[in-house]
């Protein structure tokens, strides 16, 4: 009975988003308890639906190439007799598709954002100090009201794309995601570079929409055509076996070409190569957004749209292929980005990037071996927990300083020990440390992106490159760990120093306790789990393989290198003035100019063609309007010459033309009468 239920999980935060929108301004803290409550309320059922359901989901799942087994779905067709949109032979219902990947990722969410929105109420004050305008003037805004709306707005979109029954519905909801990052990244828009980050955002990431959009009309098109009907985007047809066999037969270019699509827009949404420019300056908006967009809705939804239609990317193995490099390289390069980065948010923001590299890496392993995709979503789990705690621990240190520049940093492990412990607690799991939640999926990655190696040399390559970003991963979030919390005090206003409300402490105790135990949980649990059906290196042959002592190693000597570099009687020898990176630290600090290419690449588009309209405008519509102008001064001079003021010459002309108007008629009448016409 639950799952018959599991719709009121996005509905209650809409229901709020419209409540808090409309009421905000007479509701207590501008309407953040209603907001937080839906919120918290929609992650309790979440996480109970998907407790309830996991047994019977999990009995028919198969563990090959992304297959889940039996699903639940309900319509609004089942409960109304009518659905939701009809024209023509097009049909569109809104539902909910639950299966195994649902469930998985549904109690996640849950719990991620309930925290976040509890965080939210200590965090986001009626005026945000500390930020000002390029004058030099503060911002004093109480956008409390805009914030939780649009909180709660976000939230709902990514619960319902998680539950989306059909691809519309889903693409429906992945806009909604664009619209609310949009609202909360410029959530201080009078701070120019919050606006622009918030444009930026919007823009570079409907690039990859545009991409979404076309695949999801191909696939539209070409399963309407396998299934016969006008259009086939219900989640049981573009998923079911036969019919994806026989749409790859009759439609192969088509089929690869959409998918293709899909990825891209996944390319966008989660920030890969080339499209990852936008998410590292996103973190001009609060940190709880950053928090929300990075560990629970936003970047997890394009992993979460390659992981729902895995069947259909495993019909076209070199999108698939192509899924494995990307995610590979993106995970390196944007690790190499972050080992220079002195920004506490923008670190973490370029260590996002670099981790869902790893989640799309395994995905695209899953090409050759089944274990690849089981290991990517079980890091998409681990890293949800320990990027969030690591956001909010953030934002407890902003909270307090004002500030996210580490250089003026150290020793605060004195003044934020609750910051400090919690946050050496993610720092452990996303370098990969055991028995830290981190440690498991990432080397299951590894292990099975080198048993793919086997399969296609390729993944050789694609498991050498990880292994190099773990070393990097552990080497910066360590010089950010080191940097942050040990050493003496750099910065101002000593006294002030303190953790956060009780709301934001208590938030991140749950989620350390979370950042230690889900990998445990999830690995060494019995065999009813899902992953334990489809992970190829199991955990006996992991915690004594080769390659995961070589992971440790490489990791080790990561953390190694930071403390000789940024310990506490190294740090200030190593600190970077601002502006003044030069070499390879410069490169990386301008993030290899892939933002100035993309600037004036623009520039060259918009000014090429505002040139070529300009001249079109110049030389065919001004002329035509001015040859038009001529063309009737001419007649005007032509007829005047008519023009004698005499009225015999006027009775001339009118009879003349009265005359031939008669001829013309008669002819026409006997023309006519004489065919019988």
């Amino acid at each position: 009975m639950v799952m018959e239920y599991a719709w009121l999980i996005p509905a209650l935060p809409l229901a709020a988003f419209v409540l808090v929108t409309l009421f905000g301004s007479r509701l207590p803290e501008r309407g953040g308890y209603i907001s937080a409550g839906a919120i918290v309320a929609s992650g309790a059922l979440a996480v109970y639906t998907a407790w309830e359901s996991w047994g019977r989901l999990t009995e028919s799942f198969r563990g090959e190439h992304g297959h889940w087994g039996e699903a639940f779905t309900w319509t609004f067709q089942d409960a109304l007799g009518t659905a939701w949109l009809e024209a023509g032979n097009f049909v569109f219902d809104l539902g909910v598709y639950l299966d195994s990947i649902t469930a998985w990722l549904l109690g996640a969410v849950g719990i991620l954002t309930a925290g976040i929105a509890l965080y939210s109420i200590g965090y986001i004050r009626p005026e945000k100090e500390g930020y000002h305008l390029d004058d030099g003037s503060p911002i004093h805004v109480d956008g409390r009201q805009r914030y939780y709306a649009a909180l709660a707005l976000f939230v709902g979109s990514m619960l319902g794309f998680v539950l989306g029954s059909n691809l519309l519905e889903m693409f429906v909801f992945w806009e909604l995601m664009g619209l609310c990052s949009y609202l909360l990244i410029g959530f201080w828009y009078a701070k120019p570079s919050a606006a622009a980050a918030a444009k930026k955002a919007f823009l570079v990431t409907r690039v990859g929409d545009v991409f979404f959009l076309g695949g999801l009309v191909t696939l539209a098109v070409i399963f309407g055509d396998a299934v016969g009907s006008a259009v086939a985007l219900d989640l049981s047809t573009l998923l079911d076996t036969a019919t994806i066999e026989a749409v790859a037969a009759a439609h192969p270019t088509a089929l690869g070409l959409s998918v293709l699509g899909l990825f891209l827009g996944a390319v966008g949404k989660s920030a890969q190569l080339p499209l990852h420019v936008w998410l590292p300056d996103a973190m001009e908006g609060p940190t709880t957004v950053s928090a929300l967009i990075h560990a629970a809705t936003m970047v997890k939804a394009g992993v979460f749209l390659v992981a729902r239609f895995f069947p259909l990317f495993d019909a076209v193995p070199w999108v698939l292929y192509t899924v494995a490099v990307v995610g590979a390289v993106t995970a390196f390069v944007a690790a190499t980005m972050a080992v220079v980065n002195y920004d506490i948010k923008r670190v973490l923001a370029f260590s996002t990037i670099s981790q869902l590299g790893y989640m799309f890496m395994g995905l695209g392993v899953g090409a050759a071996v089944a274990g690849g995709f089981a290991a990517g979503l079980f890091h998409l789990l681990n890293h949800a927990f320990f990027k969030a705690l690591l956001f909010l621990c953030a934002g407890a240190v902003g909270f307090a300083l004002h500030n996210y520049d580490m250089r003026d940093f150290g020793g605060l492990k004195e003044y934020m020990p609750i910051t400090a412990w919690t946050m050496l607690a993610a720092t452990l799991a996303i370098s990969g440390i055991p028995p830290f939640s981190g440690f498991f999926s990432k080397d299951e990655l590894l292990a099975e992106a080198f048993l793919a190696g086997k399969e296609h040399a390729l993944f050789y390559g694609v498991w050498a490159l990880a292994l190099v970003t773990a070393g990097l991963t552990a080497y910066y979030m360590f010089r950010l760990w080191f940097m942050t919390f040990l050493g003496d005090y750099r910065g101002d206003h000593e006294e002030e120093l303190a953790d956060g409300t009780w709301h934001m402490n208590l938030v991140l105790g749950v989620f350390a306790v979370f950042t230690l135990v889900t990998g445990f949980a999830v690995f060494f649990a019995s065999d009813n789990l899902l992953f334990h059906h489809a992970l190829e290196v199991t955990p006996a042959k992991l915690v004594t393989s080769w390659k995961t002592y070589l992971s440790l190693g490489v990791a080790g000597a990561g953390i190694a290198l930071a403390w000789t570099r940024y310990g506490p009687d190294n740090v200030e020898d190593h600190l970077t003035p601002v502006g003044e990176e030069t070499g390879a630290e410069g490169v990386m600090i301008d993030r290899y100019y892939v933002t100035e290419a993309y600037y004036k690449a623009t520039d060259a588009i918009v000014l090429g063609l505002a040139r070529l309209f300009d001249a079109f405008d110049t030389h065919v519509v001004d002329w035509s309007v001015d040859a038009i102008g001529r063309f009737n001064d001419w007649m005007g001079r032509v007829g005047s010459r008519w023009q004698t003021g005499r009225v015999s010459d006027y009775a001339t002309w009118i009879l003349s033309g009265l005359l031939a108007f008669v001829v013309i008629v008669v002819y026409i009448l006997r023309y006519t009468i004489g065919r019988g016409i």
